[in-house]
């Protein structure tokens, strides 16, 4: 998107865009929301912490920077975890958080999805940092084990995510 960094990592609890890629640091219970456009990403780290409140105003500021228009999202994360430690009970399933996508951002958008638990060693640790890279027909995601905190962090080999399901199948 013009006027944005090319590259942009999205810490815990914030939203960002970028014009080709946007890194998610240390996806543990995490969910990862991504929004693709022509013109570039745009994105939200989700803690199973997050309140309803919370969750209200991360719609709010992915609306502002342009997600009603974005017609296709990819929700990556470990959805194992999220689900058992989330509090808000309308974002407790994959059904439940596909609908709140729908009435918060584009109800016409196609919401895709990748459930991280099965990645070795995405439970433990720090988790995994999910990368989305912004191509000309969609979001390749691939992923690199955190290996410490954000400041001990050292870049890791990345491994490709090819088996993207439709939200409500996760």
């Amino acid at each position: 998107m013009p006027g944005f960094l090319p590259s942009q990592s999205v810490s815990e609890y914030f939203v960002a865009a970028a014009q080709d890629r946007l890194v998610y640091p240390g996806i543990l219970q995490c969910i990862s929301i991504t929004g693709f456009s022509v013109g570039g990403l745009i994105g939200a780290h989700v803690s199973p912490g997050a309140t309803g409140e919370e969750l209200r105003k991360t719609f709010e500021i992915l609306r502002s920077g342009g997600g009603k228009n974005f017609d296709v999202w990819y929700v990556v994360g470990n959805f194992t975890k999220h689900f058992q430690y989330t509090k808000v009970e309308w974002w407790k399933t994959s059904r439940k958080i596909k609908s709140a996508l729908r009435d918060n951002l584009s109800k016409n958008a196609k919401y895709w999805a990748f459930n991280t638990s099965t990645i070795e060693g995405s439970d433990s640790g720090f988790g995994i940092n999910v990368i989305a890279m912004h191509t000309a027909s969609g979001v390749q995601f691939s992923y690199a084990k955190t290996v410490g905190s954000k400041k001990q962090n050292q870049p890791q080999p990345s491994h490709s995510i090819s088996s993207l399901l439709d939200l409500a199948a996760i």
